[in-house]
């Protein structure tokens, strides 16, 4: 499946591709690569995709790949109180998320209106009740 929209892609996806995982989603990053105004992210994406590499070397190419990207405006008080109330949400629901940061993920992108690329079951999870745009 081919999206122009643009899309937020999630650490998931950047690390299946890293590895040469083939999904869905990494198919999608792949041809959407081609086009770098239709690829975002957010800090808490970068930051869980850089803490996980191996070296520095690594750490540094994969920095240089980031900012050729597009990255959601932040206001991070309001983003990290949002995707706490998400959470706190979620949870009185009875769903569980295994990672709060997919709460802010997901904030950024219903904030920025962006389809969340994703390899993680818990955005669909946080989609029984918010109304996020996902890909997997």
């Amino acid at each position: 499946m081919v999206i122009s929209e643009p899309i937020l892609v999630d650490t998931s996806v950047w690390i299946n591709f890293w590895k040469g995982k083939r999904t869905p989603s990494v198919d999608l990053l792949t041809y959407s690569m081609l086009e770098y105004d239709r690829v975002w992210y957010c800090p808490t994406i970068i930051q869980e995709a850089l803490q996980g590499l191996n070296d520095f070397k690594q750490f540094e190419k994969y920095l240089k790949v980031f900012g050729g990207f597009n990255t959601v405006p932040c206001q991070h008080y309001h983003a990290h109180t949002e995707a706490a109330k998400m959470y706190f949400t979620l949870r009185k629901k009875g769903i569980t998320i295994r990672k709060p940061n997919d709460c802010l993920i997901a904030f950024y992108s219903l904030e920025n209106d962006l389809i969340l690329v994703h390899d993680d079951i818990d955005f669909e999870r946080i989609k029984e009740v918010y109304p996020l745009k996902t890909f997997h």
